[in-house]
């Protein structure tokens, strides 16, 4: 499950190659997605997961730039670069511990 005050997506990207399919995300919603369209055979799945800070920043290169809200990611170091796998179109869920 995701903290109260995060939201996030998982992307299915398949893996490098010719031919492939695009890639499909979801949000998450409790913790949960939901894909009805996976591409199949190997992909790399990808988490975004952030929250809000409650800080108010402004991009350090742009000085005129509005403040905005801060946001910071949830997703552990060892994932950010994405979970490979393969899809056979057997499954009917794929849970990943992060």
């Amino acid at each position: 499950p995701l903290p109260d005050d995060a939201e996030g997506t998982v992307t299915f990207m398949p893996a490098a190659g010719g031919g492939q399919a695009p890639p499909v995300s979801s949000p998450l919603v409790d913790g949960r997605y939901r894909l009805d369209d996976a591409p199949l055979g190997k992909v790399n799945v990808l988490f975004n997961i952030t929250r809000l800070t409650g800080r108010m920043v402004r991009e350090d290169n742009i000085p005129t730039a509005a403040p905005h809200a801060e946001r910071e990611t949830l997703v552990p170091v060892s994932v950010r670069g994405g979970v490979a796998v393969e899809i056979n179109g057997d499954e009917s869920s794929r849970n990943f511990d992060l």
